[in-house]
Order: structure tokens, then sequence, then C-alpha cells
């Protein structure tokens, strides 16, 4: 499973499934971090500008580290960031 192999090898997931792992993410005590994005239709070059914007958003805001946080790609440098499971 993505998640166990994630989570084994300290390794962030990043996924357009977004209700499924933002649930392991929430029932989860501790993990690397999740990166959803929640666009529809993107091509393969969308997907990765916005994940390219998400790295930058991360390393600026979060001192590169999303141990338990999920951060939603909402559109063109449009994040939210979440900390799950709540604190």
């Amino acid at each position: 499973m993505v998640w166990e192999y994630a989570y084994r090898n300290d390794l962030i997931v990043v996924t357009i499934n977004v209700g499924d792992f933002i649930h392991l993410a929430a029932s989860a005590e501790l993990h690397p971090g999740v990166i959803v994005l929640r666009e529809a239709g993107l091509n393969r070059l969308e997907q990765w500008e916005r994940l390219r914007d998400a790295i930058a958003f991360v390393q600026a805001e979060c001192a590169g580290d999303l141990v338990n946080r999920v951060l939603e790609i909402r559109g063109k440098e449009a994040f939210r960031l979440h900390v799950l499971p709540a604190e």
C-alpha cells in the first residue's frame, strides 16, 4: 500500500485521491505529510507546475517539513495547509 510504504520510508504522499489520503492522515498518530491536488482535468505539465509551486511553498512556509500536515493545492499558487491529526 502506498501509505504504508511512504510512512516506512519517511516520504510525503502526493495524490489526487483526496478523500482516502486525508482520512489516513487524520487517523495516523504520525505521518511524513500529504500533498493533494484539488484541481481536476490538469495535464501532467500543469500538475508538475502546481507541485513545483507547492514545494516552494513548503520550503518557505514550513521550513521544508510537512510532518503531520496536509497541503491542499487548490489552484495556481493557491494552497491550504492543515495539521492532521489535529493537535
